[in-house]
C-alpha cells in the first residue's frame, strides 16, 4: 500500500519538471535576450537537437553561438507564444504556435517584420529536441526588393 503514494508522488514530481521545462521556455522567448548564457543553459540541455528551415544544431554551445550571430543582424527581436499544445507526462513535448517580431536594416526597409510559426519540443528537465517550422519566404524573400516582388506575383498567381 505504500508504493501507490510513493509512485503518485513521482509521477507528480515528473509532472512538475516537465512543465518547468515548458514554462522555462516560454518565459524564455518571451523575454527573448541571449546576454546571459547562464539562462540560456537552464533552459537547452547540453545535447539539444535544434532544426529550423534553414540549419541543423546539435549541441548547447553550437545552438547558443548560431543564435548569437542571428541576432547580430538584427536590430530589434521579440517573441509570442500564441498557443500551446501539451503531450502526456510519460511522453513530455509540446507544440507551440507563436509570432517573431524583428527588425533588419536590409530587409522591409528596417521595419518591423511579423512571421508565425511553430514549434515541436521535446524535453525532461531541459529542452532535448526543438524543430521549428516556419515559411522562409516570409521571413527573408518577400522583403528583398525585387525577389519579393516576384514572389508576391507569383503567389497571387497560384
Amino acid at each position: 500500500m505504500l508504493l501507490l503514494p510513493i509512485l503518485m508522488i513521482a509521477k507528480r514530481e515528473h509532472r512538475m519538471k516537465n512543465a518547468n521545462a515548458l514554462n522555462n521556455f516560454i518565459n524564455f522567448y518571451e523575454n527573448f535576450n541571449l546576454k546571459d548564457k547562464a539562462v540560456f543553459d537552464e533552459i537547452y540541455d547540453q545535447s539539444i537537437f535544434f532544426a529550423d528551415p534553414f540549419h541543423k544544431v546539435n549541441g548547447n554551445t553550437n545552438l547558443f553561438v548560431y543564435f548569437s550571430k542571428l541576432m547580430k543582424k538584427v536590430s530589434t527581436c521579440r517573441f509570442s507564444i500564441e498557443d500551446i499544445i501539451q503531450n502526456s507526462p510519460e511522453k513530455p513535448s509540446a507544440i507551440l504556435s507563436w509570432k517573431m517580431f524583428f527588425c533588419h536594416p536590409k530587409l522591409n526597409g528596417g521595419k518591423e517584420i511579423v512571421v508565425e510559426g511553430v514549434t515541436h519540443l521535446k524535453f525532461g528537465q531541459k529542452v532535448t529536441y526543438q524543430r521549428d517550422y516556419f515559411d522562409s519566404s516570409q521571413l527573408i524573400y518577400h522583403h528583398i526588393p525585387i525577389i519579393g516582388f516576384v514572389i508576391k506575383f507569383i503567389e497571387r498567381r497560384i
